[in-house]
């Protein structure tokens, strides 16, 4: 069931691209999420939980993110760019992106994602956010029993 999750989530937001810019929710000097708020897919940053946004959608162009000392479903724990002038693809950028994720996941969590409760997905850029110079990953991760977190995952050595 996990995967099926995984899977349905990338290809929702992965449909969205970059996003333009909003007033979004309100953010603290270090980036954080103070208020609950909206933000295209483009604009979310290391460090947001938000709500995922699968229900019975095809397309994301919002999700919505919280301060995550409140209930969430999932979590950006690491951001890279992706270099190069050609799209490599979505099976190239998924495969780059698991090796990466998975890298960052120990690190951030403090316990190897094979012994962990959590588990992670990647939203990687899609042709057209690609065309319009987008080159970012996010790492993302949620529990595997799909239950709410709260607070951040950083370092709970779930």
């Amino acid at each position: 069931m996990g995967r099926d999750r995984i899977v349905g989530i990338v290809a929702a937001i992965a449909m969205v691209g970059a996003g333009c810019g909003t007033a979004g929710p309100a953010r603290g000097p270090d980036g954080e999420v103070l208020d609950a708020g909206e933000v295209s897919v483009g604009e979310l940053r290391g460090g947001d939980c938000f709500e995922d946004p699968i229900a019975a959608t095809a397309s994301v162009s919002r999700l919505l993110v919280l301060p995550c000392d409140e209930s969430h479903d999932s979590e950006i724990y690491f951001v890279y760019e992706v270099s190069g002038d050609d799209y490599p693809g979505a099976p190239a950028l998924d495969d780059e992106s698991d090796g990466r994720c998975e890298m960052e996941f120990e690190a951030f969590v403090g316990t190897a994602r094979a012994e962990s409760d959590l588990e992670f997905f990647a939203l990687i850029p899609t042709r057209e956010s690609w065309e319009a110079n987008d080159r970012t990953v996010l790492c993302a991760l949620f529990a595997r029993d799909l239950q709410p977190l709260v607070g951040s995952m950083g370092g709970s050595g779930r």
